[in-house]
């Protein structure tokens, strides 16, 4: 598995290398961090991952061209959310804690389909 952020692709070949990777990478404030098995946006499946503090939104793209977006607190639909400085904007229902997004992306990791801990959303 591939764990692309800007422009640097870090190979994890162990559940071990992929989660102390991606909780590195995490910490960070504010990034967008896509996954897939060999670091490029257009093979599927993958998932990207916008960060802001301690806010996630998960974006699953398949082999069947659909994806689907994180769903948190579908009561919080009532506005948007800034991303990466403003570059993306998602809506509030979407987020999710950066560490249920952990916890997706080390199910993605192990099964390499749309990760089942996530309640999820299909956009098309």
């Amino acid at each position: 598995m591939v764990i692309s952020i800007g422009h640097e692709n870090i190979c994890c070949d162990t559940r071990e290398t992929f989660e102390k990777e991606l909780s590195l990478r995490m910490a960070s404030a504010s990034a967008e961090i896509w996954v897939s098995e060999n670091g490029t946006r257009e093979e599927t499946p993958c998932i990207a991952v916008l960060l802001e503090n301690d806010m996630a939104m998960l974006t699953y793209f398949n082999n069947d061209g659909e994806s689907y977006v994180s769903v948190g607190d579908e009561k919080r639909d009532d506005g948007i959310v800034a991303f990466s400085a403003g570059q993306y904007e998602v809506w509030n229902y979407q987020i999710i804690k950066k560490d249920e997004a952990l916890a997706g992306l080390m199910d993605f990791f192990q099964c390499k389909e749309l990760p089942q801990s996530i309640k999820w959303e299909r956009v098309c």
